[in-house]
């Protein structure tokens, strides 16, 4: 089978699937109890008191894993798995936190002089793909890895998927970091407009941008880039063949023309005015605390047969684990431990992150996290996608967002050769080195 002939074949398989799935997925998987719980008859391995060193990128050198209590939800959550990880294992983690550049030559340093300083790492994912090129990162695959398994749900198989090379898995998104929910792409949506009738449409699967441009009529919507709205279509500019295993540009189709052109329809309605709000605002979970009174959705999809995207932005901070650890089996098993512990505490989480946005009783007497936005929020949690065009920083000059609002087609062909160049340059470089 031909590429092209593979392209239209996964299309087709991928549009038949989705006319199966529309409804959106509200609840969140159930976790399996933990390997070393107090059900189990494992023995947890004794590390005698190891150090790991962890290495996070963070703009303003912020603890991702705390060692003492704040008082904030998620903060003490994340120091609670840290201690119970430490205790299980005798370890010690040891964290460094730096800005991205910086942990990128920090890491980088550390490898090349053959030393292991920091046995994991969190960096956004631009930094991750030069480490992968430069053969630095641990391939920690279902058939590599003595203890994680990215199929597990702490380890979000579906995200992991979508950054991987055949059966590689040199990244994944665990839910350790703040960014994994931080950062997915949402709708703030006025309530003393809309009331509750959003909800419905989305939890049917009928939210669209179709929807969304009847729903704004002659409103007003605050809007940044256009490119988290097409992928939240379904649309990315590549892809990849499972049957050749690799990696190719997408056929510009005439659904990834309407989608632009829809999504260009949007920002004809952008909100202008700096004083006041538009009754819909794509912004980030993160954001709740800006958008008292306005109730959360998920970015439309372009059909209502589709699924519903949650692409994550590709300055996500991502896990992987460094080539020159001196014990592989210590640093796969810290970090699986804390994934699992990060995970089980999401439902914690997902009402800290909606506390912003709470509503009151009707007496007035108690404020309290709807019932609907927990679905919505979840939602989004299990549609969790990346680009690997973007992510991989494969994009070869390509601004999404000048292309989709300002001719597709035509920037389109201008950046492939490019495009294409960056692809191989990518795949050539994993081939050395496996």
């Amino acid at each position: 089978m031909d590429t092209f002939a593979a392209i239209l074949a996964m299309l087709l398989a991928a549009q038949q699937a989705a006319a199966l799935a529309a409804e959106a997925k509200t609840e969140i998987e159930p976790l399996e109890p933990y390997r070393y719980s107090y059900t189990s008859d494992a023995v947890p391995p004794d590390f005698s008191g190891r150090e790991i060193g962890i290495l996070v990128s963070s703009p303003d050198n912020s603890s991702v894993l705390p060692d003492e209590r704040s008082g904030d939800m998620r903060s003490d959550n994340l120091y609670d798995s840290r201690i119970r990880t430490e205790d299980l294992f005798n370890v010690r983690l040891t964290e460094t936190d730096m800005p991205g550049n910086e942990a990128y030559n920090a890491i980088r340093r550390d490898i090349l002089a053959g030393d292991s300083v920091y046995d994991m790492m969190f960096l956004e994912a631009g930094y991750m793909t030069q480490l992968l090129a430069q053969g630095m990162l641990y391939d920690f695959g279902v058939n590599k890895s003595t203890t994680i398994d990215p199929e597990k749900p702490w380890w979000n198989p579906s995200a992991t998927e979508d950054i991987a090379y055949k059966d590689r898995t040199y990244y994944a998104l665990p839910d350790i970091l703040p960014d994994s929910l931080d950062n997915m792409p949402c709708v703030y949506f006025d309530r003393d407009t809309f009331g509750d009738s959003l909800y419905e449409l989305a939890e049917s699967g009928k939210w669209t941008l179709d929807e969304m441009l009847k729903a704004l009529a002659d409103k007003t919507v605050d809007l940044d880039g256009a490119a988290p709205l097409f992928h939240a279509a379904g649309e990315s500019l590549l892809v990849k063949v499972k049957e050749e295993d690799t990696l190719t540009l997408a056929p510009l189709s005439e659904r990834m023309m309407s989608v632009a052109d829809k999504i260009s329809a949007l920002f004809g309605k952008k909100n202008e005015s700096e004083d006041t709000k538009g009754v819909f605002s794509v912004s980030t979970v993160g954001k709740a605390s800006e958008y008292e009174g306005y109730g959360i959705l998920p970015l439309p999809k372009f059909d209502k047969k589709d699924e519903y995207v949650t692409p994550m932005p590709n300055d996500t901070r991502l896990f992987s684990i460094s080539m020159t650890t001196t014990d592989m089996t210590a640093a796969e098993t810290v970090a699986d431990a804390l994934a699992y512990n990060c995970r089980a505490k999401l439902e914690d989480n997902f009402y800290d992150i909606l506390t912003p946005i709470r509503d009151v009783s009707e007496d007035g007497t108690y404020e309290y996290v709807r019932d609907e936005d927990l679905g919505m929020l979840a939602a989004m949690y299990n549609s969790r996608k990346f680009d690997i065009l973007d992510t991989l920083g494969l994009a070869g000059g390509l601004d999404y967002d000048d292309a989709i609002l300002n001719g597709l087609a035509a920037r389109f062909e201008m950046n492939r050769m490019k495009i294409t160049k960056a692809i191989e340059k990518f795949i050539y470089s994993l081939e050395e080195i496996n």
